[in-house]
């Protein structure tokens, strides 16, 4: 264990990946496959918000802070949105059915998929206080249900979305009273803003 974060909880990280090739922006090197290993080895009790970028040059960072609530909502004016209570808890013998749920939800709202090119995503999900142990494991079913909105391959797995084009993403995590059972997620997404 990191012993800076022995016994801290509330914490962020943030990495940014500098993935060198243009076309690695919007091909393969998913972000949730960087940042999943990464918070399992330090331990996943430690964070209640983890996010990564890709970039072309600068060297790739790894950053770690306090985490604090972000107040001011206003800063996804303009972002699509949509939320949906789930029964339990995606732990792999439920992942199937739990991410089969999501998906449903997501058609059922009529969400538009993102155009092609770069997207930035947010996902909240409030659980029970156990939660703190186990989120990064709602991560991957989380993002495989997310077709919809990130686009699906034309014939192929439903649970294989496109989401290799996601060059910024935020992962966040509420506790919920205790004995809470479901899980609440909120989803964001939205075409990447073109830099002047």
């Amino acid at each position: 264990m990191t012993p800076i974060l022995q016994d801290r909880t509330g914490l962020f990280l943030h990495l940014s990946v500098d993935v060198q090739n243009p076309a690695h922006l919007l091909r393969h090197h998913d972000l949730e496959n960087y940042l999943t290993p990464l918070v399992q080895r330090l331990g996943a009790a430690h964070f209640i918000f983890v996010s990564a970028t890709k970039r072309i040059g600068g060297g790739s960072q790894l950053t770690v802070g306090v985490a604090a609530p972000l107040g001011d909502h206003t800063a996804f004016a303009g972002w699509d949105h949509f939320t949906v209570q789930l029964a339990g808890q995606p732990t792999a013998a439920a992942a199937a059915a739990w991410k089969t749920d999501l998906r449903a939800a997501l058609i059922g709202q009529q969400a538009m998929v993102l155009p092609p090119g770069p997207v930035d995503v947010q996902i909240a999900w409030r659980g029970g206080k156990s939660a703190e142990r186990n989120w990064v494991e709602w991560w991957k079913p989380t993002g495989d249900a997310m077709g919809p909105v990130l686009g699906e391959p034309v014939g192929g797995n439903p649970f294989n979305p496109s989401d290799d084009h996601i060059v910024s993403l935020g992962l966040h995590l509420q506790s919920a009273p205790a004995g809470t059972t479901d899980v609440a997620v909120g989803l964001w997404w939205r075409p990447h803003p073109q830099e002047a």
